[in-house]
């Protein structure tokens, strides 16, 4: 890995030690993104000044092209959100709307009628004008088959919103869609795109039969994980100023079979667990917390009923907790403040385009997350 040395405020020298030599470019500004879903408007105390741009992810797109208007997405229009986006727009941050829709049928319906997308490009670019938006964000999930969202029905969307002048354009992709995506594919795309936004999270997630990382950095040979992707798109020499990570504020938490490291869950039980929560999980188990975080956690005695160990694991680089509760032995996987570092370090390291998070408010109220990418990035 090259070695870096800052000269000034607006330069750093770029040491490789394979050939010896050095070269001095600017430093990269990074972008940090908050994805805030509707349901923690009320929620968020204030909007920390490491926070860059704003996403609203709260507008889902029906396949007949027209923009769904429920209970959540009008949340658009509160004073709360409203109150928000002034915030960041008084600071030169960008305030952007987020559009959704992941079922595969409704995509294909979608992609399949030029009348329902002319109506969607309508409606966008109606409600970017009246909101005072600075771009649009698509996070077009295809589950079934990720590869989807490279096809040139996709394409074409984003170049006749780009004609619409909306702002910035940036667009939701999953990691395996990178991993797997063709160079020819994957530059065509970027080119057309502001940012591409990597969704570096759900490696595991409900319905898997074994815990584990929820967003590994690096895994067991044959499993997929984070490093693959910044590999894939150093070989393929993709344009990696305009891609962003994704990272979660969240883990998952399952009841399992036993208590060692990804172990098999037990029945379909699952729930999501903020990096708020859990942080106030570990302080309640107090003088009943054991941090093997250090060693051999597998190797502890059985836990007591109240108990709990806090492990790490050294290849996903990423903690996990396990603790016995009402007879139950459940298992939380999940990001904490030096695993997001290693993350976000990785992104500056390389020189990529910035970081984004899911979900703003799930990081709890001590604005710890956003100190650490303030000291990390800037």
């Amino acid at each position: 890995m090259a070695v870096v040395d800052y000269i000034d405020d607006k330069e750093m020298e770029i040491l490789n030690p394979l050939s010896g030599q050095s070269r001095l470019i600017k430093k990269n500004n990074y972008r940090v993104v908050a994805f805030l879903p509707p349901w923690m408007i009320n929620k968020v105390k204030k909007i920390d000044k490491g926070i860059d741009d704003l996403i609203f992810l709260g507008v889902e797109v029906e396949e007949n092209g027209s923009l769904k208007w429920d209970f959540q997405s009008k949340k658009i229009w509160s004073d709360k959100y409203l109150s928000m986006k002034k915030n960041i727009k008084k600071r030169g941050g960008k305030n952007i709307l987020g559009l959704k829709l992941f079922d595969d049928n409704k995509l294909n319906n979608f992609f399949g009628s030029e009348k329902n997308q002319n109506k969607f490009l309508s409606e966008v670019k109606e409600l970017v004008s009246n909101g005072n938006f600075d771009g649009v964000n698509l996070d077009f999930e295809y589950q079934g088959n990720p590869m989807a969202i490279l096809e040139r029905e996709v394409l074409s969307l984003v170049k006749q919103l780009r004609e619409l002048d909306v702002g910035e354009i940036s667009l939701d992709v999953f990691c395996n869609t990178v991993i797997r995506g063709q160079k020819e594919d994957l530059e065509r795309l970027i080119n057309e795109l502001d940012w591409l936004m990597i969704m570096a999270y759900d490696f595991h997630r409900p319905g898997t039969t074994r815990t584990g990382s929820v967003a590994p950095l690096k895994s067991d040979l044959g499993k997929r994980d984070i490093w693959e992707v910044f590999n894939k798109i150093s070989d393929l020499k993709i344009d990696k100023k305009k891609t962003v990570m994704i990272y979660p504020l969240y883990g998952y938490e399952w009841k399992t079979v036993g208590e060692k490291m990804n172990a098999v869950v037990k029945g379909k039980w699952w729930q999501m667990a903020s990096y708020g929560r859990i942080k106030k999980e570990l302080k309640q188990f107090r003088d009943k917390l054991y941090d093997l975080r250090q060693v051999d956690c597998d190797g502890f005695r059985p836990l007591k009923e109240g108990e709990a160990k806090l492990c790490f694991d050294e290849l996903s680089l990423t903690p996990w907790l396990v603790f016995k509760r009402d007879g139950e032995i459940r298992q939380i996987y999940y990001d904490d403040l030096n695993s997001l570092e290693i993350k976000v370090q990785v992104v500056k390291d390389l020189n990529w385009g910035g970081v984004a998070f899911w979900a703003l408010g799930y990081e709890g109220e001590s604005g710890e997350v956003w100190k650490m990418v303030e000291r990390v990035l800037r």
